[in-house]
């Protein structure tokens, strides 16, 4: 009786594509005699495809999961899981990887008010930012102090919350919705389309393989399906399930870890919906501002602040790019202006300077 071992890497996409790539070549001999410095290119990108998985694969398993690790003697929580790109001998390889802060440590947070009118063009955009506090409880005040002056002006608008998978966001715009104190059933959550792409991509990328020409043609045809489809959320969730249940090691984990995200947000991809009610799919607007607001000007080379003085600038730069300087600064000129007493006159009305 044989014995018959088989390795699942030999049935891996860029396995597959050497092999499907060597048999056409033996059948190009059976037509005449082939070019043999193409061949020698193409098989060299053939083995650096097979390669470049392998490292990847390899490299996958170094990635740690867990609720908290320690480096150097501190405490790092977990942020999200996200795709990286390594330098390799090979190329460039993508691993997917979970990614940590220091405990404890909090983060600047970003926030827009975004209204819109039926057609789903933007009409105005109030953005808000904060330095790092506990819970971004500032930050949940302001866009409540906000969205009520709003609703209690407009009552019959439509509140649409939006960002992207993490947790925390989703629990902050839970409470800011209790608070409001409005129906639930008129409030609508939308995961952001292109986060949720990023995990696609990751799913895809762990089944077919990233550099592929089949992975990248699945992804972009199952990218439309969950934009356009009804059902697309779902058509991704059987395909993934699928090939979980086909896959081994640090690929299956990688697919466990796409699905486990759709199956979460699934509530919040009905994007063909979404688009026919004219609501925005994309945090866009939210990404601008943390760029704009924050990063341009508070994260270049070796700049540190303090939390008055970079509060200070977020919020001059918040008032500047919401349109609302002019009403502002009259509420904001008597912090930056002191009386000042000339001695030498019989008066005693103080002379005004701004600073």
């Amino acid at each position: 009786m044989a014995v018959k071992q088989s390795d699942d890497r030999l049935q891996s996409p860029a396995s597959q594509q050497l092999s499907d790539f060597l048999q056409v070549r033996r059948q190009a001999w059976q037509q005449g005699v082939p070019d043999f410095e193409q061949f020698e290119r193409e098989l060299h990108e053939q083995i650096l495809n097979l390669e470049r998985e392998y490292l990847a694969e390899d490299l996958a398993r170094y990635d740690v999961e867990a609720e908290q690790i320690e480096v150097g003697g501190l405490s790092y929580q977990p942020v999200l899981q996200a795709a990286e790109t390594y330098l390799s001998a090979a190329g460039p390889v993508r691993v997917q990887r979970h990614l940590y802060r220091p405990a404890g440590r909090n983060t600047i947070g970003c926030g827009t008010l975004t209204l819109y009118d039926r057609e789903g063009e933007r009409l105005q955009t109030l953005r808000y930012a904060r330095m790092p506090e506990p819970k971004k409880v500032t930050l949940a005040a302001q866009l409540h102090a906000e969205a009520h002056a709003i609703l209690g002006a407009r009552p019959d608008l439509r509140r649409v919350y939006l960002a992207d998978g993490a947790d925390s966001n989703w629990e902050l715009l839970a409470e800011l919705e209790r608070t409001l104190g409005g129906n639930p059933a008129e409030s609508l959550q939308i995961v952001d389309f292109y986060h949720a792409c990023e995990h696609l991509k990751g799913g895809c990328d762990a089944i077919w393989g990233e550099s592929t020409a089949r992975g990248q043609a699945e992804f972009a045809r199952l990218r439309v399906l969950l934009k356009e489809a009804d059902d697309g959320a779902e058509q991704i969730l059987r395909t993934l399930k699928y090939h979980r249940g086909r896959a081994t090691g640090s690929r299956r984990k990688r697919i466990r870890a796409a699905l486990t995200y759709f199956r979460n947000q699934r509530g919040r991809m009905h994007y063909a919906a979404y688009q026919r009610q004219h609501l925005p799919i994309g945090s866009g607007v939210v990404e601008a501002a943390c760029k704009t607001l924050v990063t341009q000007r508070l994260k270049g080379s070796g700049m540190a602040w303090t939390m008055a003085g970079g509060q200070a600038i977020l919020t001059l730069r918040s008032l500047l790019q919401s349109g609302r300087w002019a009403q502002a600064w009259p509420l904001l000129a008597a912090d930056f202006r002191t009386p000042v007493v000339i001695p030498d006159t019989n008066t005693e009305a103080p002379l005004r300077l701004a600073a």
